[in-house]
């Protein structure tokens, strides 16, 4: 303990901040106590106790209620431990408060991931919407132009009839030759570009366009 009061009086005559100085005197009371030199604790006790650090101020003020209760110096001892109760109650006071900031802080925080967490589920579902969305009009063009390929099919595919038809009864009829020659020329060709266009609406003509389209290796 004599080597600990050594380096701490020496520490003492370094210490240039005058706040580090305090918790010094604190711990050089404590020293002199232990060496029983009671008087010398009380000295430093009582520089300790004008520390700005309210804990420093506290622990000041409850080893001078202690020490002045040992040498029955009832009065001093009950100041000590009137101050120590009005630095202790600021001290629990600050640390409620820290301690309710710290909740409100986490509050806060959790509140913000709540949001984040809303705002990235929101965000998905409305990729997810787009996303079908565009699939379904998708699905409709490709239907719509589906069902046009049809109705123009059916539309050649009945042209294609009715013009068979008219071939049929333009050779049974009893119309002059001449006349049947070039009428019945007419409605072949009719015919074969009804056939040509019923061609290019199939898949097969399709894909045999892209085949003439692709470049060569």
């Amino acid at each position: 303990m004599k080597e600990a009061n050594s380096y701490i009086s020496e520490a003492m005559r370094d210490i240039e901040v005058e706040e580090s100085l305090y918790s010094i005197y604190f711990l050089k009371g404590d020293i002199m106590n232990h060496l029983n030199k009671k008087d010398s604790a009380l000295y430093y006790w009582n520089l300790a106790k004008y520390s700005f650090d309210i804990e420093t101020k506290a622990s000041a003020f409850d080893r001078l209620f202690e020490l002045n209760k040992e040498q029955s110096r009832w009065r001093e001892a009950a100041l000590c431990a009137d101050s120590f109760i009005v630095y202790f109650d600021s001290i629990q006071a600050s640390a409620y408060r820290a301690e309710i900031g710290d909740l409100m802080d986490n509050h806060q925080l959790e509140i913000h991931k709540y949001a984040l967490l809303k705002e990235h589920q929101l965000a998905k579902k409305k990729m997810i919407y787009c996303f079908w969305g565009l699939f379904l009009v998708l699905a409709l063009i490709y239907m719509w132009r589906d069902r046009c390929r049809k109705n123009k099919y059916i539309a050649l595919q009945k042209q294609l009839n009715e013009n068979r038809a008219e071939i049929m009864m333009l050779s049974e009829s009893s119309a002059p030759i001449e006349e049947k020659s070039a009428e019945l020329h007419d409605l072949k060709e009719k015919n074969l570009q009804i056939c040509i266009s019923l061609f290019e609406a199939t898949e097969g003509y399709k894909k045999l366009n892209e085949l003439k389209n692709m470049k060569p290796w």
